[in-house]
């Protein structure tokens, strides 16, 4: 039988506790699956490399827009696999193996990436008209004679609109991978909330509102975070240590040479790592509960649970007639 994680209810503060607890409960195997998730990115990485560069022979456009869809797709995976370590964390049976979450995974990213380059061409095309200084027929012109590299003389960008736009952006984008969230715990444990078997992007937009909050403060925790350890070490004692580190990985990443990286420097990128890391876990954490709840604040499970009675004639007489006698009690 299926075992039903309840989540308790009581506001706000008891579920973030709980998404905060799960967090580090899938964060420990998700450390122990990083040379795994290398070795599997890294070949589709370079997979994805070799399919870029042979369409941007055809159109760097479209080359583009390809490497972002299925970038996406693929970092959705990770997520995926999150969440289901998240399902084993609090007892929950799934079905079907890890390596069922791929397909699954990506298709999840692709939807999230076409969402994603929406979003940004939209924000994209509304700053470059409210900040052209001639018509949209001179611009459409422009761009037909030579290009899009043709309008940035003719755009006077203004700080404020820029930031408006970029604020409204990472919000819709955050909000978009709040509403899947739940759609991708469904997938990941292989069942929807009701039992069924997965539905495609069953359960859109459940706890929007609480996942969407948490899906921006966990991006804009990271660099919090980075800066914490960062003052941490500082007041440590270790100011100029860490100074010396980072110059020194500003310097590899624009000479190259990773292969002579020092103690340090490798502690430095590990902390950053283990803060991204979390992060995420953070968004896998939430769609777990969220799913298990039912995303509608009572916090119950997400089907109704009936402790199952043997039959009768498995049954002591004594315990045969108590629950005859239960049963024609009133109310």
């Amino acid at each position: 039988m299926e075992k039903v994680a309840v989540v308790p209810a009581g506001g706000c503060s008891p579920m973030l506790k709980s998404i905060v607890a799960l967090s580090f409960a899938i964060l420990l195997p998700r450390i122990l699956l990083i040379p795994v998730f290398v070795i599997m990115l890294g070949l589709a990485m370079l997979a994805l490399v070799l399919i870029t560069v042979g369409l941007a022979v055809i159109s760097p456009f479209i080359a583009v827009i390809v490497a972002v869809i299925l970038g996406l797709s693929l970092a959705m995976i990770p997520i995926m696999i999150g969440i289901r370590l998240g399902f084993t964390a609090r007892g929950h049976d799934v079905t079907g193996t890890y390596g069922g979450l791929i397909l699954p995974g990506a298709i999840y990213g692709a939807v999230e990436a076409i969402g994603y380059l929406v979003v940004t061409l939209s924000a994209a095309l509304i700053l470059v008209l409210i900040s052209s200084t001639v018509s949209l027929a001179e611009l459409m012109a422009l761009v037909r004679a030579d290009g899009l590299e043709a309008i940035e003389g003719v755009l006077q960008t203004g700080t404020l609109p820029a930031g408006i736009l970029a604020v409204i952006s990472f919000l819709a984008v955050s909000a978009l991978r709040a509403a899947i969230l739940v759609p991708l715990a469904g997938a990941a444990s292989g069942r929807d909330a009701n039992g069924s078997p997965h539905t495609p992007l069953a359960g859109f937009g459940t706890g929007f509102v609480p996942l969407t909050l948490l899906v921006c403060a966990s991006y804009l925790l990271f660099p919090l975070l980075i800066v914490g350890l960062f003052a941490l070490l500082s007041f440590l004692g270790m100011g100029d240590a860490l100074q010396e580190a980072m110059a020194t990985l500003r310097r590899l990443e624009e000479e190259g040479g990773w292969s002579v990286i020092g103690w340090r420097e490798g502690l430095v990128l590990a902390a950053v790592w283990f803060c991204w890391i979390w992060i995420f876990c953070l968004q896998c954490a939430g769609a777990v509960l969220f799913f298990l709840r039912g995303g509608d604040g009572t916090g119950t499970a997400p089907r109704a649970v009936r402790a199952e009675v043997p039959p009768a004639f498995h049954m002591a007489p004594q315990d045969l007639r108590a629950l005859r006698k239960s049963r024609s009690q009133p109310g």
